[in-house]
Parts: structure tokens; sequence; C-alpha cells
């Protein structure tokens, strides 16, 4: 018998990513189960056996017990809103500090928020917050509205085409932070299933998301891999590896 297959999905791919892995399994299941939610709450999902299968930010290396394959690496970019146009504030994590708007948070135990926080202090950066959120489409209506600025991906940015025109999505300030896609699975799961999901994922990737995303943010293209499964390793949109860089 085909097998029903439960899967959790992050936000940031739920519109690009997702339908389209779903038409492709559907020939090769008998049923789909899909949900969306923080990479904490997929985590604990997954562990609990209420999910076969996870495309998560982050990889909770700490717990035992779970197969994970990377299979998206995208640099970080800057969103702000309109009214800091003709600013130059960007260009500094100096200017930033002092532009005049907050820095809007993503919840502290999401894939991203952790990942956010993580950076600013290992890199010694201090900004003013009153607003956190565990939603992008949130994010950038609130952004969009003058509320304040944030670090996020070219991935989010394609994921709310509507706001795309709203918003000022610009590079950030050295150093740049990346963020980290994975496929996660119980050790105990048959190897095909994650073997099978991991290869159209990053088929999807790299013929229709990646390319989407360097649209989005022309420079980070050499900052974008995708895993490419018969080698094993990552590789931008040329065929470079990772490790060429």
């Amino acid at each position: 018998m085909k097998p029903v297959v439960r899967v959790g999905c992050v936000e940031s791919l739920s519109v690009d990513l997702l339908p389209k892995l779903i038409l492709r399994l559907r020939d090769k299941t008998r049923q789909i189960v899909t949900i969306l939610a923080t990479s904490n709450s997929l985590h604990r999902e997954l562990l609990e056996g209420k999910l076969d299968i996870i495309i998560s930010s982050d990889s909770t290396a700490e717990l035992s017990g779970l197969n994970r394959t990377l299979i998206l690496q995208e640099g970080s970019l800057l969103v702000l809103p309109k009214s800091l146009k003709d600013s130059n504030c960007w260009k500094s994590w100096k200017g930033l500090q002092f532009c005049g708007l907050p820095f809007i948070k993503y919840h502290h135990a999401s894939g991203g928020g952790k990942l956010n926080d993580v950076f600013m202090r290992t890199a010694g950066i201090s900004v003013a917050n009153q607003i956190e959120v565990d939603s992008n489409s949130t994010m950038l209506s609130l952004i969009a509205q003058g509320a304040g600025w944030t670090i996020s991906r070219a991935s989010t940015i394609l994921q709310n085409k509507g706001l795309m025109n709203e918003i000022l999505y610009l590079p950030m300030p050295e150093p740049l932070l990346v963020r980290k896609v994975y496929v996660l699975t119980r050790q105990n799961e048959p190897s095909a299933l994650m073997q099978e999901f991991t290869q159209l994922a990053c088929s999807i990737l790299k013929e229709s998301v990646a390319p989407e995303l360097i649209k989005i943010a022309p420079w980070l293209e050499q900052d974008i891999f995708v895993l490419d499964p018969t080698s094993g390793v990552m590789v931008d949109m040329t065929g470079k590896k990772a490790e060429e860089r």
C-alpha cells in the first residue's frame, strides 16, 4: 500500500516549495497531510510521532534520534519601510541603531528568531525592540506600515509577493547572516522516504525557488546554495560547490 505522509513546513517555504512538493508526491502516497508551524513546534510534533517529515530552519543538533539533511542555504537581507528610502542608515549597524525606528523581532522560539538572536548577540549588535511576531506576513505588514525594520530572507519576500512594492529589501551590513533549511525525520523512519522527499525538494528549489530568490536579491547570487542529492554537496546556481567559495 502507498503510505500516508504527514509533512510539516516552515511558513517561508509554504507557498513556493510545499505546494509543488505535494503535487509531485501525490502519485507516490495514499494521503498527504501538511501543517505549517514555527520550527520549534514542528520539532515537537516530529518527536511525538505526529509528523513523519519536516522542513525546518533549525537543525536542533542538540536533539538525538533525528536524521538531518541540509537542503538550502541563503544569505539574509534587511527589510525596511519605504519611509527610509532616502536614508543611508541601512549601510551600517550603527546607522540602523539610530535610524529612528525599532527592530522588530521574530518570536524567540522560532527558527528565524533564534537565528537572528544568536547572530546579533555574537556580533555585539544591540538594537531597541518593542514588537515580537512569529508570522512572516505579519512582520512584513508591520514594516510596510512603518512600525520598524528587521533581518529576514528573500524567501520571506517571495512568499509575500503582495507586499513586495510596499517595503524596501536591501543588503545587510557585514557580517552576512546565513539561514540553513533542513529536512528532518526520526531515525526509525524508512530511509527511502527521506531520500525521495529530499530529492524532490531539492529539484524544486533548484528549478523554481532559488532563481526567484536571486531575482529579488541579485546581490545574494553567490550566497544561495541548494543540495545536489547525487553528489551530496551544496552548490550554487552555476554548479559551483559551497566549499569552493
